[in-house]
């Protein structure tokens, strides 16, 4: 029995049925590569073979009575594969926007919390004869960094591997009494005097140096991002709604050149993120001044940094913390704003130090129990969301995948889209994975909050198209 980190408690607690914890990895399968065909039954069979090896598939949540401390992970005695395994068809004629409207209702399926937290869908049908691998699971289950490692487990590097060694048999674990899980609540409860204090001095020394008076920038050029948030401006980002009622999550998708990318990055002395955030600013601004006068303000965006320092002994749990960065959308000029952004991350690596280490998350959960950092999300939800304004208006990840084709049952990995949570009045969250020679990027937003995602993703192509011809060869 394993409990769970502070963050991965963290994403338990914020989870609601209105704003789910869950996330998807949508993998398309190029099968002419595989020496059989892939059916359902061939990728059950996968599954059976390697999900020993996936530790978090077969553990489900127990938790503490009154939620009095952290939950704990078990190995499922009663675990079933077929309980996690669908198998769908995209209806005719097979075309994308029939996919993405079968994704976004399989996104919006919340997770069985008496199972493990996850669940694969076999999508077939595509008009281009492409097949989908659909992967969700829960965010206190994985993060970026952790699920690509422990999708590692279920792939191969080559069409037809040799046959895997049989992975060590699961241990199964008899399930805690209430009184055995009341009895560690209750020693969890004597020492958290010590992990409050603890919790009060790491929030210090991330948040205090920000709050710290700033010289004002002298130019554009010259606007600092630091990891302590403050708050944004609210007219700068007319997608920071809160609604209280059941969000419908959308995915919109696209994909760069990765060579052009680095090619584009290097030209101004910066790397494949510094593009990325740039060009998520200006797609941005672009879709602002839609209905709205363009942004005269730089956005915040919520960046996940991972804290893995490779000695952990489970790699599926959070490490993360989170660190603020500027999305430039008030520069309309594409290399002006890339430049722009290159000084702003450069000043936040030199301004974040080892304070970048200081996981504020894990500290800000430690001063609370389980059942009342759940309280007060379903407060925020239901009663204040409308009136406090988040410290961030998007969250931006840049999760960096392997360089080697990755094939599944044979198949070929052909593109890896990401579709996030959602979350009250944060806007849309953009995600790019280098795979291979792309980097694929994913944009989630809500019916209610960015009904039109696809008009940022088609946004984000032209941006990427104005930057590469304004940077020559």
């Amino acid at each position: 029995m394993r409990q769970l980190s502070t963050v991965d408690t963290m994403f338990m607690a914020i989870d609601t049925p209105d704003f789910p914890m869950h996330g998807m990895g949508i993998v398309f399968l190029d099968p002419s590569t595989a020496p059989q065909e892939v059916t359902f039954e061939r990728i059950r069979e996968l599954f059976a073979e390697r999900v020993d090896y996936m530790g978090p598939f077969r553990r489900r949540l127990v938790t503490v009575p009154l939620g009095l401390d952290r939950p704990f992970w078990i190995h499922d005695e009663g675990f079933d594969l077929d309980h996690h395994l669908h198998h769908v068809a995209v209806p005719s004629p097979g075309s994308m926007d029939k996919l993405l409207a079968l994704l976004n209702r399989i996104g919006n399926i919340p997770l069985d919390r008496d199972r493990p937290l996850w669940a694969a869908w076999f999508i077939e049908g595509l008009a281009d004869g492409r097949l989908v691998l659909v992967l969700k699971a829960h965010h206190a289950c994985i993060d970026g960094v952790g699920g690509l490692a422990m999708l590692g487990d279920l792939v191969d590097r080559e069409p037809d591997p040799a046959p895997r060694p049989p992975a060590p048999p699961v241990e199964l674990e008899s399930m805690p009494t209430q009184g055995e899980l009341a009895l560690q609540a209750v020693a969890a409860t004597i020492i958290r005097p010590v992990r409050t204090m603890r919790a009060v001095a790491g929030i210090a020394r991330t948040i205090l140096p920000g709050l710290l008076p700033q010289p004002r920038p002298d130019s554009s050029l010259d606007v600092v991002s630091d990891p302590a948030p403050q708050a944004p401006s609210p007219e700068a980002a007319p997608f920071n709604i809160t609604t209280d009622e059941r969000t419908h999550r959308n995915l919109a998708m696209t994909s760069f050149d990765l060579a052009e990318v680095k090619r584009v990055g290097k030209a101004h002395d910066g790397t494949v993120n510094d593009v990325f955030l740039s060009v998520v600013g200006g797609a941005l601004r672009r879709y602002i001044a839609t209905e709205h006068e363009p942004p005269t303000a730089p956005l915040r965006a919520a960046v996940p940094v991972n804290l893995r320092t490779g000695d952990e002994d489970d790699p599926s749990t959070n490490i993360i913390t989170v660190v603020a960065a500027l999305v430039r959308v008030d520069i309309d000029d594409p290399v002006e704003r890339l430049d722009a952004t290159v000084a702003a991350t450069r000043k936040l690596k030199s301004a974040s130090g080892e304070r970048a280490t200081e996981n504020v998350l894990e500290s800000a959960f430690d001063l609370m129990t389980p059942a009342a950092a759940s309280l007060l999300s379903r407060a925020y939800v239901s009663l204040i969301a409308d009136r406090v304004q988040l410290p961030f208006h998007l969250l931006l990840s840049n999760v960096p995948g392997p360089t080697e084709p990755w094939y599944v049952a044979g198949a070929r990995i052909d593109a890896f889209h990401i579709q996030m949570m959602s979350f009250p009045g944060l806007g849309p969250i953009v995600v790019a994975l280098s795979l291979g020679d792309r980097l694929y990027l994913s944009v989630t937003g809500t019916d209610e909050i960015t009904p039109d995602v696809e008009s940022v993703a088609t946004a984000l192509d032209d941006e990427m198209a104005a930057l590469t011809a304004a940077v020559p060869a």
